[in-house]
């Protein structure tokens, strides 16, 4: 069963690298590469990792009332890998967090669903209130 997975991974992997870079020579890479200020990158890494897990805590908290000592470690990567999977259609990621957190910590898709369900309209009720 992992074999499978990891085979269609690197096909995905393979078949977004080939639709990225299909038009860009590899000289013309090579010289966009060679102008990147890479340490005006730190920064903006560092606040992406912080994001992602703060996300990781609130998500922790969405999930306490249902299973009580769940570990923000343990949020991270389902959280990682539906944000990653939310570039397939229909925002798919959602529904995969929602199964990888039912798969690790023993819950039902629907429960698991309904956190992501919660976080999402929290998301949405705040951005509301920031743009009022």
């Amino acid at each position: 069963m992992k074999k499978k997975h990891i085979i269609i991974t690197v096909l995905i992997t393979l078949g977004a690298l080939y639709y990225t870079f299909k038009n860009i020579t590899f000289t013309e890479l090579l010289k966009a590469l060679s102008t990147v200020n890479y340490l005006s990158l730190l920064p903006a890494i560092l606040i992406i990792v912080l994001t992602y897990f703060f996300r990781a805590i609130r998500w922790k908290y969405l999930v306490a009332p249902l299973k009580n000592g769940v570990k923000t470690s343990n949020l991270f990567s389902p959280l990682m890998i539906g944000f990653m999977g939310n570039l397939l259609p229909a925002r798919a990621g959602e529904f995969i967090r929602a199964y990888l957190l039912g798969k690790k910590e023993n819950l039902s898709f629907s429960v698991s669903f309904a956190t992501v369900f919660v976080e999402r309209l929290l998301d949405i009720l705040f951005l509301i209130f920031i743009m009022t």
